[in-house]
């Protein structure tokens, strides 16, 4: 039901050249499509933006804000009791709808004369890729899916699909139906008929044209609809009490009628809505009471703190002052999740001009608004949508119009840009080109910087089918960015000998600007849609939207035919692609029993996986879901840092951790993981032996200390063949003592220490060995003979006791005996002196106690003992 008001349209026309020129000669503006490339661009007239910026940058007006009525708190099982007692037959058949569609037929618009003739922005090279088939590398794919509310239990005529997510839940709105789900589909206690939802402020008028968003800020979930009274009708809002919608929580109704003082007073329809640190803004078209005149648009800006606190303050504006005035046509309230945000914004296409988006700009929207003049954005060109053929029917679906469908500001959180994104649905060529002999309808899609000073177009492109003939149609398109910086839109599709389905396509942030890659089928149908004789209603709208727990799960609300004669609003969730694979660390191998060591970890990128975190959220709640690290064989990781989307810094702790190598695991946000297997290895860690030991010969009684000397100490697994793990040398002081460190061992593992001196008789620990405890072994040779294997170790010194080596094992073949003796006795005679082998007493002189040291030893048939 699209009435075609031929006095509107006579007027309109009859007004139309003048009202034109007028408004481009004093207020059609067109900011820079970039910063970079108007000025020299062969398509943008820099003159045009030139003028167009200058001439508006101080029409401001300053609103008047209106305090409304206390809100009134229900609980949502209050709701559903009031659900509960309505009959049983309800919604056995469609029901018209209570308020016919108020968007009159739109008179044609004139061409912006600087819009440049071309699918996306920037222009497409002559080498780059075709937008459409070749690209096949997805920035989403398909996760969770459910069904919404559906025309049976709604009951209306087109639905307007709308949807958001929370933390833990999707809330699901059409027109006559509200429902939350978990986000994994399954059903919730909100499930209400969207009058009783909103009864307590309806004025007894039905309910239409709902919006749904959730503030991550504020933790709250807000709704918006009209009631469809005889004009000035009431604008409703409903907030939840927190994040979480069960039977306890409650949400707080309100409502303030469409004639503020600063706005349009009249019928108002069509509200969208946008929400940010500091408010709600509504945007709205005006008709006339009569219902046969489009007045104009009007914005709404509502103090959301003073919303929450119980309280209404809402400030009107005029945003299109009459229907041949320029300015947003069907104005999005833009919403933000940027807790830095200081002002707010409305955005539309405009009223007058194909080819031209127009900002209002909202400052000091949480004290006493006050809003910027049109600030123009000359983007490639557009026209009007043409009806969507499809299989079931010859009634074709509607399209609407040029209006643009919802807008959303995100901050990119590896480029650190925060930017608009917004879409609407064109006739468009096989080019992808704006025509109104297309024969197709595409999703167009714009991304807008600078919002503070200049707005301006960064890119834009188009979801389109370049096919000769018998085109796919894309319409009611939706557009969102996540932190990574992905773009994801979302569609109903059709055409002919096409059913109306549901297609989802996006962008990396890598990819060139402009461009999109190939559209996947999201949700099919196999059944015909045909309800109405004429043109059938479809939409009005759609919602794609970023999750809050984890600012890279995307999801989207769409509109198809779920069974004959029947619409659903189907919930889908897009996943982002995994993390990069972990490949390299910069520190392979890592002692055990280290509890803080960093490592870089690097991830090798395929098909746009990458690590991503969303970051501190400066000013804000913060994000509930992190990136993380895991490492196999009990390795602990202490952190994670966020460096790069392929590297990661972790700091991990190896106590407690067995040697070998390890596998490490990095989670995103959304839970998805990826493993690079054996990139580092735990090494035993090193240790210290605090040695005491004594060499006869070299100790001295009288004086109880040693002449320093040398001593290499192996450590042997205490089990045959006692194979060596490591070994190590020290200069033992004039006490017998020293220090080794081993890099090899490890804790809690017995292992035998053996003695080797350049002279002495070799000599092992005792049995069974000894262990490292906490990287440090404490062993005394010289306090028995026991301490050595076999006690094979003379007495020194009986006061203190002493036990040391055996002297004069000269030749190393682990006996003393008389090759020994001779090998002492001849460097005797020879007179020989320093630091030789057969100086057995340390003090550089080979004489007669050097020999008898030999001879008293080799006398009592000394040899080494061993396990």
């Amino acid at each position: 039901m699209k009435p075609i008001l031929s006095f509107f349209k006579k007027e309109a026309k009859s007004v139309f050249s003048l009202t034109l020129l007028l408004a481009f000669a004093a207020i059609f503006i067109s900011a820079d499509l970039t910063d970079q490339n108007t000025g020299n661009n062969r398509f943008i007239s820099p003159e045009w933006n030139q003028f167009q910026t200058v001439s508006l940058q101080d029409s401001v007006t300053t609103g008047i804000p209106v305090q409304g009525e206390p809100g009134i708190t229900v609980t949502v099982q209050e709701i559903m009791n009031e659900e509960a007692m309505l009959p049983a037959d309800y919604y056995s058949k469609p029901k018209p709808r209570t308020n016919p569609e108020f968007e009159l037929e739109r008179p044609e618009k004139s061409q912006n004369p600087d819009a440049p003739g071309t699918s996306q922005w920037p222009p497409k090279n002559e080498d780059q890729k075709n937008v459409e088939p070749n690209q096949t590398d997805n920035p989403q794919t398909i996760g969770t899916s459910f069904l919404g509310p559906r025309l049976s239990e709604s009951g209306y005529i087109p639905p307007d699909s709308q949807g958001d997510v929370g933390p833990t839940q999707v809330m699901v709105c059409a027109n006559g139906r509200i429902k939350v789900f978990s986000k994994a589909g399954v059903l919730g206690g909100l499930n209400s008929d969207l009058d009783v939802f909103f009864n307590s402020v309806r004025n007894g008028s039905g309910i239409s044209d709902p919006h749904i968003r959730y503030d991550r800020l504020s933790a709250r979930w807000f709704v918006v609809g009209i009631n469809v009274q005889s004009g000035p009708n009431r604008v409703v809002i409903a907030v939840s009490s927190g994040p979480t919608i069960t039977n306890t929580a409650s949400f707080t109704f309100y409502q303030f009628t469409a004639n503020l003082p600063g706005s349009i007073s009249g019928f108002a329809d069509y509200p969208t809505l946008g929400v940010d640190k500091n408010a709600l803004y509504i945007g709205m078209n005006m008709f006339n009471v009569a219902l046969t005149a489009f007045l104009g648009t009007n914005g709404y800006v509502i103090n959301k703190a003073n919303l929450i606190g119980g309280t209404l303050t809402t400030t009107g504006f005029t945003l299109v002052a009459s229907s041949g005035s320029s300015g947003p046509y069907t104005p999005q309230g833009v919403h933000n999740d940027d807790p830095s945000a200081n002002e707010g914004y409305f955005i539309g296409v405009d009223n007058l001009a194909f080819s031209l988006l127009v900002v209002r700009r909202v400052s000091n929207p949480g004290g006493t608004p006050s809003i910027s003049g049109n600030l123009n954005i000359t983007v490639p060109t557009t026209v009007y949508p043409e009806t969507v053929p499809h299989n079931g029917s010859s009634a074709r679906l509607d399209a609407l119009d040029d209006r643009l469908f919802a807008a959303e500001i995100h901050k990119n959180k590896i480029t650190g840009a925060v930017t608009l994104w917004t879409a609407h649905n064109i006739e468009v060529n096989s080019s992808g080109v704006a025509s109104s002999t297309g024969s197709r309808d595409a999703g167009r899609w714009y991304e807008v910087t600078n919002l503070t000073t200049t707005p301006s177009l960064n890119q834009s492109g188009t979801l389109y089918d370049p096919t000769a003939s018998s085109a796919r149609y894309y319409w009611i398109p939706s557009v969102a960015m996540s932190g990574q910086g992905h773009m994801a839109l979302g569609s109903s599709s059709a055409g002919s000998g096409r059913r109306a389905e549901i297609y989802t396509a996006g962008r990396f942030r890598t990819d060139a600007l402009g461009t999109l890659q190939t559209p996947i089928l999201a949700q099919s149908s196999s059944t015909g849609y045909a309800l109405e004789s004429g043109t059938q209603r479809w939409g009005d709208y759609s919602q794609t939207c970023v999750d809050p727990n984890d600012d890279m799960t995307m999801w989207t609300f769409q509109e198809y035919c779920d069974a004959n004669n029947s619409w659903g609003v189907r919930a889908i969730q897009l996943l982002a692609p995994p993390p990069a694979t972990p490949s390299a660390s910069n520190i392979t191998n890592i002692a055990a029993g280290q509890p803080s060591v960093n490592i870089i970890i690097t991830g090798t990128s395929v098909s746009g996986s990458e690590f991503f975190d969303p970051g501190a959220d400066a000013g804000g709640p913060g994000y509930a879901n992190h990136i993380a690290s895991s490492i196999s064989g009990s390795v602990t990781v202490n952190s994670i840092t966020f460096n790069s989307p392929t590297q990661v810094t972790l700091n991990i702790s190896t106590v407690g951790s067995p040697v070998g190598l390890k596998n490490i695991t990095v989670t995103n946000p959304d839970g998805q993981q990826a493993t690079g297997n054996n990139l580092i290895n735990v090494t035993s860690p090193n240790v210290d032996l605090n040695l005491t030991a004594f060499i006869e010969g070299f100790y001295n009684s009288t004086s109880n200390s040693m002449v320093r000397d040398t001593m290499r100490v192996l450590l042997r697994n205490n089990f045959a063949p006692y194979s060596i793990v490591d070994s190590g040398k020290t200069y033992l002081t004039s006490s017998g003592t020293g220090t080794i460190t081993f890099a090899n061992a490890s804790n809690g593992v017995n292992y035998y220490l053996q003695l080797k001196h350049r002279n002495a008789l070799e000599t092992w620990s005792k049995s069974p060995g000894q262990s490292f405890s906490s990287s440090v072994l404490n062993y005394n040779f010289s306090t028995s003979s026991a301490q050595a294997f076999g006690s094979n170790m003379p007495l020194i010194d009986a006061s203190p006791v002493r036990y040391g080596e055996y002297g004069g094992d000269v030749n190393q073949n682990g006996v003393i005996d008389l090759n020994d003796i001779i090998i002492v006795n001849n460097a005797a005679g020879a007179f020989v002196s320093g630091y030789v082998v057969t100086d057995l007493d340390g003090n550089n002189i080979v004489e007669l106690t050097d020999v008898l040291i030999s001879y008293n030893n080799a006398s009592n048939f000394v040899l080494k003992v061993t396990p």
